[in-house]
């Protein structure tokens, strides 16, 4: 005589996909097709299935599953600069959609030029499936170690063009979104800008000047001067600070930050030295993250559409991991942001003195 208790867990133990076969009476093939999801099943048997799975408790080992499929569900994400709320928000954005596809994010933050190769090679190691790179350290021309790792493994980038074949890119139109945005400033009155920030021969810091130098091309009296000082907070500080004691912005009426960040780091510095913003000088920045709306002024900037540069690179790499797809590039807009920060010139800086 069969007894009630033989359908019971024991607790003892483990359950098989044995065991969920014969809860759902139907063969161990069927409950892997449902579980791997890589072959047609009925609607009512996926039920049956899924029902067994829950009232066992279930749970397949990913390892033993990432060894036989080859797959492990994990795309490995490599960001270079975790302090930055920029790559933070891009972040949270392939989350997002990653999660919605059933994959999980293994994350990097790559620093240096060394710390990306190790970076990537850590990643090839644990056997992700794909891989996406916020940005890359640019600081070096050798861009070897992102094509040998995309030939191993789906890869793409955001923020900067393909470094080769088999490498996917997608980026925002930054000129175009900074030739916007100075557009708007020229048609205020300025002629005398500060770029600020960057690196010269670093491509967010030329794709964005080369917007801004368009925007003046028609402006036979505008002038722009560039004062890089890297990415970083810190930097922008001490570089811009030394500036205005020097007297090096006399003049201007407009500075163009190359990301929010730096922007920030204008915003006080400027308001250390008394010089107002923006009645003494207009700032804008690039990247439109969430900060940009809680500090005061809020500052005019550019969005890049992170979230749809999440959203693509996350099926780029999704259609290559599956096969359905080769390798491409893809090109989102970029949106001006016009909030507080900016107006009318109305006075000039003279010496670190509003005149």
């Amino acid at each position: 005589m069969r007894s009630d208790h033989m359908h019971e867990r024991d607790p003892t133990r483990n359950p098989t996909i044995y065991d969920v076969a014969r809860r759902a009476g139907v063969s161990p093939a069927t409950v892997s097709r449902v579980l791997n999801g890589n072959y047609p099943v009925s609607a009512r048997t996926r039920r049956r299935v899924e029902a067994a799975l829950a009232e066992t408790g279930y749970s397949p080992n990913q390892i033993a599953r990432s060894l036989s499929t080859r797959s492990t569900r994990v795309l490995g994400v490599l960001g270079t600069d975790l302090t930055n709320p920029y790559f933070v928000e891009v972040m949270a954005h392939i989350q997002r959609f990653a999660g919605a596809r059933g994959l999980q994010l293994m994350l990097q933050n790559a620093i240096s030029v060394s710390d990306e190769a190790n970076s990537l090679r850590m990643l090839l190691d644990r056997r992700v499936d794909g891989i996406i790179m916020i940005a890359r350290n640019d600081e070096a021309d050798d861009t070897s170690h992102i094509v040998e790792a995309a030939k191993r493994v789906p890869l793409v980038l955001i923020g900067y063009p393909s470094v080769g074949q088999p490498v996917m890119s997608v980026r925002a139109r930054e000129e175009d979104g900074m030739f916007e945005l100075v557009r708007q400033l020229v048609t205020l009155g300025h002629r005398r800008f500060l770029f600020l920030g960057g690196r010269t021969g670093s491509f967010p810091t030329d794709v964005k000047l080369e917007g801004l130098r368009r925007a003046l091309a028609k402006v036979p009296d505008a002038t722009v001067k560039h004062l890089p000082c890297g990415y970083r907070y810190d930097a922008a500080c001490e570089v811009l600070s030394r500036e205005i004691q020097q007297g090096g912005i006399e003049g201007v009426t407009a500075i163009v930050a190359v990301s929010d960040v730096v922007a920030f780091a204008a915003l006080d510095v400027l308001d250390d030295h008394q010089i107002k913003v923006p009645d003494d000088v207009s700032v804008t920045g690039f990247d439109n993250i969430f900060w940009t709306r809680s500090i005061r002024p809020r500052l005019s900037t550019v969005d890049p559409n992170k979230d749809q540069l999440a959203a693509i690179a996350v099926d780029l790499v999704s259609q290559m991991i599956t096969g359905s797809s080769g390798p491409g590039s893809a090109l989102v807009e970029a949106r001006c942001v016009l909030r507080d920060s900016h107006s009318s010139p109305r006075n000039s800086v003279q010496d670190g003195q509003v005149q």
